[in-house]
């Protein structure tokens, strides 16, 4: 139980940069993992959309639509990565996913970059 705990309270910094973000998907499928024989509840909300963006170097530049964009699909990237894991797990016809945005930043500029 001490470790379900410890991965419950798992927190990336405050900075929205492609450095935490591996972090939390590795978080987040461990967690699916180590808990697969359970009922479990994964609260998967990535710091990306928000401002400062910086996605993580496999993205960066990636999209059409600035480095908003990017983020956007490294979100989506790990979203299917989740989802692969549910399904390598034979999980994913016993499991209740639910996607769900707020109205994000404006979008007709580019944030302020990182540091």
């Amino acid at each position: 139980m001490a470790s379900r705990e410890m991965k419950a309270n798992f927190c990336p910094s405050v900075n929205s940069d492609g450095v935490n973000s591996p972090k939390l998907l590795a978080a987040g499928i461990e967690f699916i993992t180590e808990n697969q024989d359970r009922p479990f509840f994964l609260y998967y909300a990535s710091p990306l959309p928000h401002t400062r963006w910086k996605p993580h170097e496999r993205f960066a530049g990636a999209s059409e639509q600035g480095t908003y964009g990017d983020v956007i699909q490294e979100i989506d990237w790990q979203v299917g990565k989740l989802m692969q894991t549910l399904d390598k797990l034979g999980l994913t016809d016993n499991t209740l996913v639910i996607t769900a945005s707020e109205s994000g930043p404006n979008t007709n500029t580019e944030a302020a970059p990182a540091d």
